[in-house]
């Protein structure tokens, strides 16, 4: 039965990224957290300077959202999303108006977070 749930609930998992590191404006931010979609979309819990921001980066569309932190809880080596898709605002819009100046590569994502220091998240 717990297996069945856990099939059923896929989509909602997100896998810790244990050898993720994180780097805050060329600083490493070794409280920082990083999980993956099944579908390879990253969940980035930014740990710097006195805050803790959830960011999403939707690698397949290119695009940064701020996750919305109660639509997610963080166990050992897992984050589960109340929601599938996750509750999130886009980057660059009218509510939040930060060009996350987004770079997708292999093994390799950097954008500005909202207070306009670079995140580099490397794999």
């Amino acid at each position: 039965m717990f297996i069945e749930a856990l099939i059923l609930t896929a989509d909602h998992w997100w896998k810790k990224l244990g050898q993720a590191q994180v780097a805050y404006n060329g600083q490493p931010s070794s409280n920082s957290r990083v999980y993956r979609s099944r579908e390879g979309d990253l969940l980035v819990l930014l740990k710097a300077e006195g805050k803790e921001t959830l960011y999403i980066i939707f690698t397949g569309i290119q695009m940064v959202g701020k996750g919305d932190e109660p639509n997610f809880v963080l166990l050992p080596g897992f984050a589960y999303s109340r929601n599938v898709p996750p509750f999130f605002v886009l980057m660059n819009n009218a509510k939040v108006e930060v060009d996350p100046q987004l770079i997708v590569q292999q093994r390799l994502i950097e954008f500005n977070s909202l207070e306009q220091g670079r995140v580099r998240v490397t794999w």
